[in-house]
């Protein structure tokens, strides 16, 4: 390892004493789709901390009429960067017509300095607007 990559090593560990140290233990990602919410793959996000997934909530300003499923997903960073193919499936889930918010706990899903998430709209209601999908990470 190089000097700089050392230090670029001690200096994301100092981070995660400091946030810790500080009280605190969640970081959140957050992607954020714009009306017309439609069918497809947000930019993947990269998370510089290690941790567990403990929560995927999904919000939005106004309901659909039909649910919106909707997958979230990570990839390591070497995967990434190599073009693979292997993204996992942190979990899938309907937000049902009519409801403006879901929230889904998680067990057994490490994320590791680097990794990448996504998420993914596999089906939108035609007027549902402006949703949010969080992932909470503990550190």
């Amino acid at each position: 390892m190089d000097i700089r990559s050392y230090n670029r090593a001690v200096l994301v560990d100092k981070k995660v004493h400091d946030l810790i140290n500080r009280g605190i233990t969640k970081k959140v990602i957050v992607f954020v789709f714009y009306s017309p919410v439609s069918i497809g793959e947000s930019v993947p996000i990269q998370f510089p901390f290690c941790g567990q997934v403990r929560k995927v909530t999904a919000s939005c300003r106004v309901a659909g009429s039909e649910g919106t499923l909707i997958k979230v997903q990570k990839i390591s960073r070497i995967d990434f960067e190599n073009s693979e193919d292997t993204w996992v499936d942190v979990t899938a889930f309907l937000l049902a017509g009519g409801s403006k918010a879901y929230e889904k706990d998680i067990t057994g899903i490490g994320v590791i300095n680097g990794d990448y998430f996504k998420v993914t709209i596999l089906q939108a209601s035609v007027d549902i607007e402006d949703m949010t999908i969080e992932v909470i990470v503990e550190i």
